[in-house]
């Protein structure tokens, strides 16, 4: 998976428009940026192998925060 479609898949978890994500986009902006919305992140990145947990992601403040937990796993 690469970077762009790892966005892509988080503009499905987190239900808004193709094209809306960007690597800025603060997560607090997101409606469903909540415990739901990171068991999704969660499920997407055990996926490609990516191990995370909720403290982890919480940690995150931006889109780029979660491709860069992922760094290893995108092409």
């Amino acid at each position: 998976m690469t970077r762009d479609e790892f966005i892509t898949e988080l503009e499905f978890v987190f239900n808004v428009a193709e094209g809306t994500l960007r690597p800025e986009t603060e997560l607090c902006t997101l409606k469903t940026w909540d415990s739901i919305g990171m068991l999704n992140v969660m499920t997407l990145m055990k996926e490609i192998n990516v191990s995370t947990n909720v403290s982890l992601l919480r940690e995150g403040k931006t889109i780029s925060d979660l491709i860069k937990i992922t760094t290893n796993n995108l092409e």
